[in-house]
């Protein structure tokens, strides 16, 4: 039997975000944060950074556009 040293989950990681097994397919992406939870939080951030009128910018397809007031960080 032929062993490649591959070990099933070893390039995986959990999500600190959401806990789902992912694992690193971009260079940019952390080991903490799987893609998704990584692109919302840097939605996040650019919401936080720019002051958009009436918190829309402009992407139909915004993460956080549907968030609840409360859940708005950047604008308490």
């Amino acid at each position: 039997m032929r062993r490649d040293g591959f070990k099933v989950g070893s390039g995986c990681y959990k999500c600190k975000d959401c806990g789902k097994l992912t694992r690193k397919t971009r260079d940019n992406v952390t080991d903490d944060f799987c893609l998704d939870c990584e692109e919302r939080q840097m939605h996040e951030n650019s919401h936080a950074d720019n002051d958009f009128t009436n918190d829309d910018c402009g992407d139909p397809n915004c993460p956080v556009k549907d968030y609840p007031e409360e859940e708005k960080w950047w604008k308490h």
